[in-house]
């Protein structure tokens, strides 16, 4: 492949990077019906995160999603989700057995996320001193005055932004990254290898 035909490809990417990015922060600002799948679920909360993280689910963890954990991911953040209920749970996983979920699983995860690079220089600019969360509560405590269940109710998508508004607010030196800042970052990379 020349590096003219690297280089567009990567612009191509870029632009359709940039979109989902865009598309994912506008929409978590719409309050519209959330659906993977076809399946019913609610936004991602810090509440639904706290429920994934506690049962090790590799979306919010890491590690390799399985078919059984992506079917317990969307159990949880399913609208018909009750702690303890294994009745509703079985009938849940009867009712949307033919679903094809693990890409749409994906995708619903990179969006909620797609601005969680806070800054800092750490993976997620957050201290280790406590919790991800903590942080969340404290911020937007400290800076809206919000109580924790407003806070823990606030879908995820929103929270991040509101983050780098109250850093970069603190901070007009701020630097957040995205996917498509790093294929831009490959492209003047490309293009310096080329002048050489």
């Amino acid at each position: 492949m020349t590096t003219a035909e690297r280089i567009d490809a990567l612009w191509r990417a870029h632009a359709e990077v940039k979109q989902r990015e865009e598309n994912a922060r506008a929409s978590a600002w719409m309050g519209t019906p959330q659906y993977i799948a076809g399946v019913p679920v609610s936004e991602l909360t810090l509440e639904k995160y706290e429920l994934l993280k506690a049962n090790g689910s590799p979306f919010v963890c890491g590690g390799d999603p399985t078919d059984v954990l992506a079917w317990q991911a969307i159990w949880i953040l399913s609208d018909e989700f009750k702690v303890g209920d294994t009745l509703a749970r079985d009938n849940f996983f009867t009712k949307h057995a033919e679903a094809q979920i693990m890409g749409p699983l994906l995708d619903y995860f990179e969006a909620a996320f797609a601005d969680s690079d806070l800054g800092g220089g750490k993976p997620s600019g957050i201290e280790t001193y406590a919790a991800p969360t903590a942080h969340f509560v404290h911020m937007f405590a400290e800076s809206y005055g919000w109580t924790v269940p407003q806070i823990m109710a606030t879908p995820i998508g929103q929270l991040f932004q509101l983050a780098r508004c109250i850093i970069k607010s603190k901070d007009n030196r701020a630097h957040f990254g995205s996917k498509s800042m790093e294929i831009s970052a490959q492209i003047v990379r490309i293009l310096n290898e080329r002048a050489e």
